[in-house]
């Protein structure tokens, strides 16, 4: 049976062997081809990195430069499991079905043997709707004791030089257990045509009995010359699911494309790693509902040396909530989308003097947070229950300071931002596509208020310092270079000037002086 087996992988690597030979030239051009982009510039060093998977699926049939065995790569896996705390490592053999004894135990199981592994190899290829070709590692464990099923294990199965990698996790917790059975994949691939790799990883755990309360984490890699790239996708409760990971043609963006295969919601986290000889890049991304499939673009990127950009990209809207993680988003490191949009572009700075956040949505109801912490952040930039707009703000939050925002209309405007000792609060209706407000909040101080003499339906603005603020609240309130100046202190030297604009149904106006909130308008 082993002979016939190896004959069969035989006849294989010499059909790959064949499709590599006859590849090899439209490969070496596909390399040329990506390191230009559509306009003919050079794409970065970061971009070329990321679309090196033909050398991946190379090298898992043929074996590294330096490998003593370049065309056997596939005939045998290095498995490594963790059973609460005894880990081990055995070789397994290509699509054999191999027991192994995970506790070192000799009573547990059968025979002593606690699992069943069986993994293969096969060539991937699609003819549309993009031509795709590659390779899959596909692994099925079965466990065969009943002695270990409340264990903490884990099991990573690895080829061709630690290549290629594939594994899960399950936990040690009150309501969970390893799956009886489990099918793992991870798929390296290329879309020549496009000029686009990709990976994809799939999961189908079953158990003695259902699903419910389940937890379980998926995990897989690449590690080739230039890059090594990890991922670990965990799933609250445990669920079949497909998740497959596009390049594009855009430096750092990438197409996330996740399939949900049973009848209920999980909650799924990710954690993607890219490491290079130089640096080590980590993105994190909770989905708290996921969806039974949802696709998606997306690109993290910095924007200057404190700020951050989040590029988004989606045929419909998701009407579940992520929170994204990635150090390279400044310091405002977490971004939280309730009701993901159709499309997104934001970048920020979030500073207390020269503030910056332009925001370009597509959504009927989406709310976002930037946050430097999850739990009491001292930086927090949140615009609530967006509707489609372009938006633009910068602001000083100071004394004296400013707060400026142009935007197309939209019929509400809720945003709040936190620096350390610093907030400001805008409640708004607006039809104004400007509105501009800059004070000096003391006894002696000035207020400026602009939306270009359009109308504000309401208006709830809140700015406080440590020890100095600015209320707005009115109705109806539109401005036209609207100033006032005042001094009510002492008194032999108060003195109010006004000049401009300011139309209002009702408002009132209060200012913080040394922590005691003054009512300057209807007083005066």
């Amino acid at each position: 049976m082993i002979r016939k087996m190896l004959f069969l992988g035989a006849v294989f690597v010499t059909f790959l062997m064949i499709f590599s030979s006859a590849s090899s030239i439209s490969l070496a051009q596909l390399r040329q081809d990506e390191i230009k982009n559509a306009e003919g510039n050079i794409v970065s060093e970061e971009h070329q990195q990321s679309i090196n998977m033909e050398s991946v699926i190379k090298n898992i049939f043929f074996g590294r430069k330096d490998s003593r065995n370049l065309q056997m790569n596939f005939f045998t896996s290095t498995v490594t499991t963790t059973c609460d705390d005894v880990e081990k490592k055995s070789e397994i053999t290509f699509a054999l079905s191999n027991e192994i004894d995970v506790d070192n135990n000799e009573n547990t199981g059968i025979n002593g043997k606690d699992i069943r592994v069986q993994y293969l190899i096969l060539p991937y290829f699609l003819p549309s709707p993009e031509f795709t070709f590659g390779a899959v590692f596909s692994v099925s464990v079965e466990r065969i004791g009943e002695e270990i099923k409340d264990s903490a294990f884990s099991l990573s199965a690895t080829i061709a030089d630690n290549l290629i990698s594939v594994g899960y996790e399950s936990p040690k917790q009150s309501s969970n257990e390893i799956p009886k059975r489990i099918q793992l994949s991870t798929t390296a691939f290329i879309e020549p045509i496009d000029g686009t790799t990709g990976m994809s990883f799939y999961i189908s755990p079953s158990y003695d009995e259902n699903q419910e309360g389940k937890q379980i984490t998926l995990f897989g890699g690449f590690d080739d010359d230039n890059v090594k790239r990890s991922y670990a996708f965990g799933f609250l409760p445990a669920s079949d699911t497909q998740i497959t990971l596009r390049s594009t043609k855009e430096p750092d963006k990438w197409e996330y494309i996740l399939t949900r295969d049973t009848p209920y919601e999980t909650i799924l986290t990710a954690e993607m790693t890219k490491t290079t000889e130089d640096s080590s890049k980590t993105t994190k991304l909770t989905i708290d509902s996921l969806p039974e499939e949802i696709s998606f673009a997306l690109a993290l990127t910095p924007f200057s040396s404190e700020g951050g950009s989040i590029e988004y990209e989606s045929s419909s809207m998701y009407y579940v909530d992520v929170l994204i993680e990635k150090e390279e988003l400044g310091k405002c490191k977490y971004a939280l989308i309730k009701n993901m949009p159709k499309s997104l572009s934001a970048e920020w700075i979030p500073s207390r003097e020269n503030g910056f956040y332009h925001i370009n949505i597509d959504s009927e109801d989406t709310s976002i947070y930037l946050l430097n912490s999850l739990e009491n952040p001292t930086i927090n930039f949140s615009i609530k229950r967006l509707s489609t707009v372009d938006m633009t703000k910068y602001w000083n939050l100071t004394n004296p300071g400013n707060f400026e925002i142009q935007k197309d209309p939209s019929l509400h405007l809720e945003l709040d931002i936190l620096f350390e000792d610093w907030e400001a609060h805008l409640d708004a209706e607006p039809t104004a596509e400007y509105i501009y407000c800059a004070w000096k909040s003391n006894v002696s101080g000035f207020l400026t208020l602009d939306t270009n003499q359009d109308p504000l339906s309401t208006v709830d603005l809140f700015i406080k310092g440590p020890e100095n603020g600015l209320s707005i609240i009115g109705e109806t309130l539109a401005a036209e270079d609207f100033h006032l100046e005042w001094t009510v202190w002492p008194l032999s030297e108060f003195n109010i000037n006004r000049s401009g604009e300011l139309d209002f149904f009702s408002l009132v106006i209060k200012i913080l002086v040394n922590d005691e909130w003054s009512t300057l308008w209807p007083w005066f």
